[in-house]
This record gives C-alpha cells, sequence and structure tokens, in this order.
C-alpha cells in the first residue's frame, strides 16, 4: 500500500528513503525536515487533520507543503519559494493573453474567480505556449488584471442570479445496531450526543458521515452516507452537486470546511475551472448556521424512524431521505 500511495505521488523508493533520511535529520533546516515529515505522513496514509494535529500545525499550511510537493516534485517542493513578485518575468504577450482570458470565462458560467484563473493559467499556459505560467500566482494575476482596470466581478448583464448558492454540510452520526430481538441485527443512526447519554440501550457500531448539499433559493437538497468523510468523499459530494445542479456556476459555502484544502479536491477544481466559486453564497453567516441546523434537525426526526438490515440498505434509506428533506424544507 505504501509504495502504491507512493507512486500516486510520483515518488521513487530513492525519493523516499531520502525523504526519511531527511525527516530524522538534525543537520537541515527546520522547514525542510518539517515538510519532509508532512510528505511520509501523507503517503503512509494519514488523512489532512491527523497530519495538522500531529504536527501541531494549521491545515492549511498542510495542504500547501502537499500541495507544492505534488506540484513541483519533492526536490524543489521541499526547498524554500523565492518571495520577490515575478511581474518582470511575464512578457507583454502573455500579460495580454491573461487580460483576454480573463475577459471571456468559460462557457455556461458568468465570470471567473482569482483563484480559478490561476490555476487554468498554471494548468493550461505552458501547453499554449506560455511556460512562466507554470509558476505564476494570484498576486501576479491580481496585479496583471488591476494595472488595466479589468475587474471580475459580474457586470454588463452578467448576472449573479445565473450562479446557483449550493450549502455543503457534513456531520458525524453514531452508527448503532438493534440485536436484542434475535430475528437479526438492524442499523440506524442517531445523534452523537443522543448515542453518548447514560443508559442508551443500543450498541455503538462506530460513527458514520453524513453529507448532503442545499441549493439555498429553492430548498432541493440530496443526502449521502459514508463511512468516513475527507478529500475523495468531498469530490464525490461536488460530484453528486454537479450532476443534479448540472447547468451554470455554483457557488459553494462549506460547514464545516477542513476538506476542500486537500489534494483530491484541488486537482477536482482546477480540472473544472469556473464551474465551482468558493463563495459566501447570499445568506449570512447566521442564515446559514440557521439554515444547517435545520437540515440537521430534520434529517435526525427522519432518522429517528430509519432502519435498516444492512450497511448498504441504510445507506440507500439516507439516500432517499434526501427526497423527503427537499419537500419539508420547500414547505419552511
Amino acid at each position: 500500500m505504501k509504495t502504491r500511495s507512493a507512486n500516486s505521488w510520483g515518488l521513487s523508493e530513492e525519493d523516499l528513503r531520502r525523504l526519511s533520511e531527511l525527516s530524522r535529520s538534525r543537520t537541515a533546516s527546520f522547514r525542510e525536515v518539517q515538510r519532509a515529515q508532512i510528505i511520509l505522513d501523507a503517503v503512509s496514509g494519514k488523512s489532512l487533520r491527523s497530519i495538522a494535529r500531529d504536527r501541531g500545525l494549521s491545515r492549511n499550511t498542510v495542504s500547501k507543503c502537499l500541495q507544492k510537493i505534488r506540484s513541483m516534485g519533492p526536490e524543489a517542493g521541499l526547498a524554500d519559494l523565492f518571495h520577490r513578485p515575478g511581474d518582470g518575468r511575464v512578457s507583454s504577450d502573455e500579460r495580454a493573453f491573461v487580460l483576454a482570458l480573463a475577459r471571456t470565462p468559460p462557457e455556461g458560467i458568468s465570470r471567473w474567480t482569482i483563484v480559478e484563473l490561476t490555476a487554468y493559467l498554471q494548468e493550461k499556459g505552458p501547453s499554449l505556449g506560455y511556460p512562466s505560467f507554470a509558476t505564476i500566482g494570484k498576486s501576479t494575476v491580481h496585479r496583471i488584471l488591476q494595472e488595466k482596470g479589468v475587474s471580475l466581478r459580474s457586470r454588463q448583464g452578467l448576472s449573479r442570479d445565473r450562479r446557483r448558492d449550493i450549502l455543503l454540510m457534513f456531520r458525524e452520526f453514531a452508527l448503532v445496531v438493534d440485536d436484542r430481538g434475535g430475528e437479526g441485527a438492524v442499523y440506524s443512526l442517531v445523534p452523537l450526543l443522543v448515542a453518548a447519554s447514560p443508559g442508551f440501550p443500543l450498541r455503538r457500531l462506530g460513527y458514520s458521515w453524513v453529507a448532503g448539499g442545499l441549493e439555498e433559493a429553492s430548498g432541493e437538497a440530496f443526502v449521502r452516507l459514508e463511512r468516513r468523510f475527507g478529500g475523495p468523499e468531498f469530490v464525490v459530494l461536488l460530484e453528486e452537486a454537479g450532476t443534479l445542479w448540472p447547468d451554470g456556476s455554483l457557488s459553494l459555502c462549506f460547514s464545516p470546511s477542513e476538506p476542500q484544502s486537500s489534494p483530491e479536491v484541488q486537482s477536482y477544481l482546477a480540472a473544472r475551472p469556473g464551474r465551482f466559486v468558493y463563495d459566501h453564497g447570499r445568506q449570512t453567516k447566521a442564515q446559514r448556521a440557521l439554515l444547517e441546523a435545520l437540515f440537521f434537525a430534520a434529517l435526525s426526526f427522519r432518522f429517528s424512524s430509519l432502519r435498516a438490515s444492512s450497511w448498504e440498505a441504510l445507506s440507500e434509506s439516507v439516500r432517499t431521505a434526501g427526497g423527503d428533506l427537499s419537500e419539508f424544507l420547500r414547505s419552511v
């Protein structure tokens, strides 16, 4: 498994050996040692959250380190980058390309964001004859646009109404089983506080993640059940949102937001510039918190009557609950 994971990171056995030696070094710089430890943790299969907790770092710091190593390789990725602004390396032709691209976002969306435009330039630029775009940064792109007064905000009939505001949510529930009747186990989900209460009668098997998406304007929702929740599961959540709402740009906000910075999610979003936009939507923070509370309160009530004979049947029942939830939220 470790070799397979190393291959997915583009690491050879020699790379792993050097990283292992560096991670234990007493003479190398502290940052290089720390980055080597982070990449080895990732290769071993640890989640972003676990690495951040074990190393005493923020998830954002760990995510940036892993993205840098994935894009630049272990040799260049372990070293500190030179931080002087790189505008001088961008030719007039390249600046003209950036400006033209900024004015013509991909079909089906109203506008770029600076993050998506930068990611698109980094990915597609070298193959289009602009090699310096491989390392172009958001600040450089922003300065190029600012010099010519080009704004990425909606304008000239490009209405924000063409975008859907989607709230993505995920929360842990306790997976419990009732096997007291002697006629086979019956699986169900209960809120964590209920399962942890003294005298709770059912046997706990562990935890499961209930994840879902809600379109704020219409109340249309979907729900999934996952055994765990990290980057790969977040990508599945994005795919489901994209299938349910196939047109236009999806303006996303999260609660909580941890998996969005994982390498799998970043790679998925970079391949679809403009399709998913990180935003706060039209709702205020308090309104989104109320929507989330209503979303999971309704689910908890629905789960109180949900019983299944297997994990697969339970998962399908949770998915079916999404339709019931949509009807309820539309009536609120």
